[in-house]
C-alpha cells in the first residue's frame, strides 16, 4: 500500500506473523479483506455481516469465545497473564524476563497453579 503503520502496527505483525509473511502483507498493493486474514493468523474470527445477526446474538456469540479461552482459569492466573503480554512489550527484555519470573513466582504452589497442572497433566493416573 506504500504506508509505513504507525504505532508499532509493523513490530506486532513481524511479531505474530514473522518477518518474510509480514514484509510480503506490508508490500502488498491493496488492503486485506477478513478472509485472507483468518488463515494468516491475523484475526480469530469472523462475524456475520452487519444487520445478518442481532446484537443480542453478537452479545452471545461474543461471551461464548471469551469463556472457552477463560474457562477454568482463576482470576489471578488471568491477571498474571495479562501483565506478562503487556509489559513483554513495554518492558525491556532483560526487565520483562524479571517481570515475568515475579509473576511466576507469586503464583507458584497456589490452588489455581495446583489446579491448572492437576487439569493439563499428559499423563494422567488411570
Amino acid at each position: 500500500m506504500g504506508i509505513v503503520p504507525g504505532l508499532a502496527g509493523a513490530v506486532h505483525l513481524v511479531e505474530k506473523v514473522g518477518y518474510h509473511k509480514a514484509l510480503d502483507i506490508l508490500l502488498m498493493e491493496k488492503g486485506m479483506d477478513a478472509n485472507t486474514a483468518l488463515p494468516k493468523g491475523l484475526v480469530d474470527y469472523l462475524l456475520p455481516p452487519p444487520g445478518e445477526l442481532s446484537d443480542d446474538i453478537l452479545l452471545d456469540l461474543s461471551l461464548e469465545v471469551i469463556e472457552a479461552r477463560l474457562k477454568g482459569l482463576a482470576p489471578q492466573v488471568i491477571r498474571g497473564l495479562k501483565s506478562v503480554a503487556i509489559n513483554s512489550h513495554r518492558l525491556s527484555y532483560s526487565e520483562a524476563v524479571t517481570h515475568e519470573r515475579n509473576v511466576f513466582k507469586s503464583l507458584w504452589g497456589a490452588e489455581s497453579n495446583l489446579q491448572a497442572f492437576r487439569s493439563n497433566l499428559k499423563h494422567k493416573k488411570k
